[in-house]
């Protein structure tokens, strides 16, 4: 996959009708790449948890929630939600395994941000459970700010990455 064209995928804002592709898609993120951190019983809370309903409570109120897809397929996900104060919690980045190495990640992660400053936010941060993702992110610009230990179930590090977006934050009285 990594000769594709970055141009060939189309990217644009989830609806309300893409809760349960949504939903399916992060299942199978769960399902096959988290096999390594998590035993089945976490799997499946984190299944339950991450719902058709939570993304549809998401995609309703203020949340930057697009897909990039191949024809008609999700193959790669941004979910964020706006936090208070100019600041964005990336929930999910996830690439389909057969179209990851090709910068597909990369490119979610640019409209992101794009999508961030448009919303007039500033910074952005998120979670991640591996070294590798560690890598990946510091190579875009994020900083490792932090490690909740033993965190969620108490199984996992999780590893907290940020990144301003601008040097000022926007006048929150606009």
């Amino acid at each position: 996959m990594k000769s594709r064209d970055l141009s060939s995928f189309s990217i644009r804002k989830f609806l309300t009708d893409d809760a349960i592709t949504i939903t399916t898609f992060v299942h199978t993120l769960l399902d096959n790449d988290f096999r390594k951190p998590y035993s089945q019983a976490i799997i499946t809370a984190y299944k339950k948890r991450f719902s058709t309903a939570y993304f549809l409570e998401h995609i309703n109120r203020d949340a930057i929630y697009f897909g990039a897809f191949d024809g008609s397929t999700l193959v790669g996900i941004w979910l964020g939600m706006l936090e208070y104060g100019g600041v964005v919690f990336v929930d999910w980045i996830g690439v389909r395994q057969e179209y990851r190495k090709c910068g597909l990640a990369s490119l979610l992660i640019r409209r992101g941000e794009e999508a961030i400053i448009k919303a007039k936010c500033h910074y952005v941060y998120l979670f991640t459970e591996t070294q590798e993702n560690i890598e990946f992110y510091t190579k875009r610009g994020f900083t490792l700010v932090g490690k909740h230990v033993n965190a969620w179930f108490g199984a996992q590090n999780e590893y907290i990455l940020g990144k301003s977006l601008r040097a000022t934050p926007f006048d929150e009285s606009m």
